[in-house]
């Protein structure tokens, strides 16, 4: 949790107003949850490799998508090549290999 906090202020020092970001993975979307409760307005837009961890967080932890919050489930190294022509202010690396 200590480290979704400082990222979350990163983000929130890092321009004045909402920002359009991008994760590489999703885990328990903690950080994307909270921009959007403390600075809505902007986008948050997680490319997840797990489809199975994306269900989890929508069946038992109640994750709602929307156009402000999206999942794209896949490779995030492929999904980043597909969507050049997409900008983001700010990028989070959060995936991890096992």
């Amino acid at each position: 949790i200590r480290y979704i906090r400082l990222l979350a202020q990163v983000l929130g020092t890092a321009t004045s107003g909402p920002i359009d970001t991008l994760y590489l993975g999703g885990g328990s979307f903690g950080l994307p949850r909270y921009r959007q409760a403390v600075e809505p307005g902007g986008t948050e837009t997680v490319f997840a490799i797990d489809d199975e961890l994306v269900d989890i967080n929508k069946n038992e932890l109640e994750l709602v998508t929307s156009s402000s919050l999206s999942v794209e489930v896949g490779d995030a190294r492929l999904l980043v090549a597909d969507s050049q022509d997409k900008s983001y202010d700010a990028v989070v690396g959060d995936a991890f290999g096992g």
